[in-house]
């Protein structure tokens, strides 16, 4: 399998081809195409939860799993302090070709830091704890990295209506799926990915010491939420 199929999509879409594609896989059936357009959006092609999170964002922002840079360009305009993560070297490449001033190659896991008054975790980038029962690892994780009144922002979705026509598993949370990129015919390798709903997010925030505030949904089942630190947490 090729390593960093993300990345190497996203550089040959900055370097000028525009009709460049990815195809998502999962175990449900085929594969969805992805325009790569998506990853480049600026704040008018942004969702209104896009946005509502763009606006809330405020002071020195840790953008997580930055992809090609949409949410970091963008703060960077409202003269926002911005430090881009992704795990992608392609990625991170793009960033800094694109003016993003702080872009790292990096895991949150090992990532060390000051503090931030935001953290971003958009295109539900919560998943990246990959199971229901490393989110708890992964909120603990950015606790270190939260001012006291810091906030931390991300979107999920509830995935219910994958299992219309068959059973939710058994042997793990019904959200936690495998997905792989295909840009091309470079197949990525397989990597899991959670999409947590509200109700269960709000039982593992207040269990790690969060509040968990719900700030919109829209048509398409997703959410944005909000986490902040409860006193003493």
């Amino acid at each position: 399998m090729i390593k960093d199929v993300l990345g190497i999509g996203l550089k040959e879409y900055w370097a000028g081809n525009r009709d460049a594609n990815f195809f998502i896989h999962n175990q449900f059936g085929e594969a969805d195409e992805m325009p790569i357009t998506y990853f480049f959006e600026g704040e008018d092609e942004m969702s209104d939860l896009e946005y509502v999170a763009l606006e809330t964002c405020k002071g020195r922002v840790l953008d997580v799993g930055a992809g090609a840079g949409r949410f970091a360009v963008e703060l960077q305009n409202r003269d926002c302090e911005v430090v881009a993560l992704d795990t992608s070297p392609g990625a991170v490449d793009v960033m800094k070709k694109r003016g993003v001033k702080n872009a790292q190659v990096a895991n949150i896991f090992e990532y060390e830091d000051e503090k931030f008054d935001t953290i971003l975790l958009m295109m539900n980038g919560i998943g990246l704890a990959q199971t229901l029962e490393q989110v708890s690892t992964l909120l603990e994780k950015l606790k270190t990295l939260l001012d006291d009144s810091g906030e931390i922002l991300f979107d999920s979705s509830d995935v219910t209506y994958l299992y219309d026509d068959q059973p939710k598993p058994k042997d793990h949370y019904y959200g936690e799926i495998d997905f792989r990129y295909q840009f091309q015919s470079l197949k990525g390798e397989w990597f899991k990915w959670v999409y947590v709903d509200f109700a269960t997010m709000q039982e593992i925030a207040d269990k790690a010491g969060f509040y968990c505030d719900l700030l919109m949904t829209d048509e398409q089942d997703q959410y944005l939420a909000s986490l902040t630190l409860k006193p003493d947490a």
